[in-house]
């Protein structure tokens, strides 16, 4: 006889493992309340854990303990109205069920329900006055609606009830923090401290109380003990940053802020505050791509726009600062040393016009500069307005007379109105006081170049090119002054 070959079945392997997992010993369990909460608490699944808290709740609807896990499973799950109703539940069957108080509490809390939340705990506390934890979470729904003075009632009738508790006294630091009772948060801070040093949050909010005490070694100091006990937290690593650049120590507060970016790339208080140490170190590229990256999270960051035009300028991308500064302006237009960037911008690219109103608008906002009239100034000079240039170096001096940098530029626009006793003036007041300044000398050797007195102007050159050998146009006129004079000795 023919054996008949057998029909393999498709097994359903979810199904094959939900069936195991009901499965139970005795089929008397499977009437049995307490068996099938059980073993919702033995399981981690929400869904599975419902599931026999379902059953269970089928089996006795008044089990309270079934009812608190069952509200806390459907809260988790997002299902908050549900999780509520089983707490009203709880309440018909025990008005005066102190778990109901302090977990409906809680979950009001998480809920940002902290108004009903303080409804709950005012009857709470009445009946349960000495249990330590209604005080705390009533201290926590005070402190989050800033009513701050009630919240420290409710955790100093906390710690009277148990002293030992590090996280009330830690709640109480917290709040003393905000009220700037700096003092007494570092007190509240280091009597939670000796009851439990692994709590990197308390470290932190230590640290900030000292910091704002100015104690700045010691905040360091807190700072790295929270970073110990967690080092993969961005905020963490900015504290201490920021608290290096407070000791000016701002290569070790670059590095830190690097370790928050790591952590969170996009972090725009990191990325701005790393283009403002390397703004102040020089280093203008590296500056600029930490601004834009920092614009990517806030386009319209004022900070980082001014650090994109500085560092643009100083790499003498003026065109892109100019469009950097005319961003600021669009929002904040009434900003006088924007203005004042803006000009100085437009001068370099050559927008000498542009420049002039720029100036013009900072001196009417109120914010009239030497530097920022001897730039106006200039601006007039390459427009070969003279007249004007020379009134706006006279008014820079008059507002900076140790700005001498404007003897060279008036010494400049005199020659070139041909007035060489007041440009050797000018020049001659300069190198009184400076006398290796090689951009005068070398203005002073054109002018003599140009009355043809040239061993005069060999003299400057020479001067000007022993100070700076890398000083192209000193090194060329010297050469050409040269070689006129050898003209003149062999003709």
């Amino acid at each position: 006889m023919a054996k008949r070959k057998s029909i393999k079945k498709k097994v359903n392997r979810e199904e094959l493992a939900k069936e195991k997992f009901f499965k139970l010993n005795k089929k008397s369990d499977e009437n049995d309340a307490s068996v099938w909460f059980k073993r919702g608490m033995d399981v981690s699944d929400p869904e599975k854990k419902l599931a026999c808290f379902k059953r269970a709740y089928k089996l006795n609807p008044k089990f309270e303990d079934l009812l608190f896990q069952m509200a806390e499973v459907l809260f988790q799950a997002g299902k908050k109205d549900e999780a509520f109703e089983l707490f009203d539940m709880i309440f018909a069957i025990n008005p005066d069920s102190e778990n109901a108080f302090l977990n409906k509490g809680a979950f009001l809390f998480e809920d940002g329900r902290d108004e009903e939340a303080l409804e709950l705990y005012a009857r709470a506390v009445i009946l349960y006055p000495e249990n330590d934890w209604m005080w705390v979470n009533r201290g926590n729904s005070f402190s989050r609606l800033e009513n701050y003075e009630k919240a420290l009632e409710c955790y100093t009738r906390a710690l009277e009830i148990d002293p030992k508790a590090a996280e009330t006294w830690f709640s109480r630091a917290g709040v003393l923090n905000t009220l700037d009772r700096n003092e007494e948060a570092i007190e509240a801070y280091d009597r939670g401290l000796a009851l439990n040093k692994k709590i990197f949050e308390a470290w932190h909010g230590k640290g900030a109380a000292l910091q704002k005490l100015k104690r700045y070694e010691e905040a360091l100091e807190a700072y790295e003990k929270a970073l110990k006990l967690n080092p993969k937290l961005a905020n963490l690593w900015i504290s201490k940053a920021d608290m290096l650049q407070m000791l000016e120590r701002d290569p070790e507060s670059l590095k830190a802020y690097y370790k928050a970016l790591e952590i969170e790339p996009d972090n725009f208080y990191s990325l701005l505050a790393s283009a403002r140490i390397l703004m102040r170190y020089s280093k203008f590229q590296d500056a600029l791509n930490y601004a834009d990256a920092a614009l990517k999270c806030s386009p319209k960051s004022l900070e980082a726009l001014k650090i994109k035009g500085d560092a643009n300028y100083f790499l003498g991308r003026h065109r892109r600062a100019l469009q950097a500064f005319n961003k600021i302006l669009a929002i904040s237009p009434k900003d006088p040393e924007i203005w004042i960037s803006k000009g100085c911008a437009a001068n370099y690219s050559g927008s000498f016009e542009e420049a002039i109103e720029s100036f013009d608008m900072a001196f009417a906002l109120g914010s009239e500069t030497s530097s920022a009239r001897a730039q106006r100034g200039y601006s007039f000079q390459e427009l070969r307005k003279y007249g004007e240039a020379i009134e706006n170096y006279d008014r820079a001096l008059t507002l900076d007379p140790e700005n001498l940098k404007i003897w060279n530029s008036k010494g400049v626009v005199y020659s070139y109105l041909k007035e060489y006793e007041k440009s050797f003036e000018c020049f001659d007041k300069l190198l009184a006081i400076r006398p290796d300044d090689f951009s005068a000398l070398n203005n002073k050797g054109t002018v003599l170049y140009d009355l043809e007195m040239y061993e005069e102007a060999l003299e400057c050159f020479n001067r000007a090119f022993e100070i700076n050998p890398n000083f192209r146009e000193a090194k060329k006129n010297r050469q050409i002054t040269t070689g006129i004079l050898k003209e003149k000795k062999t003709s």
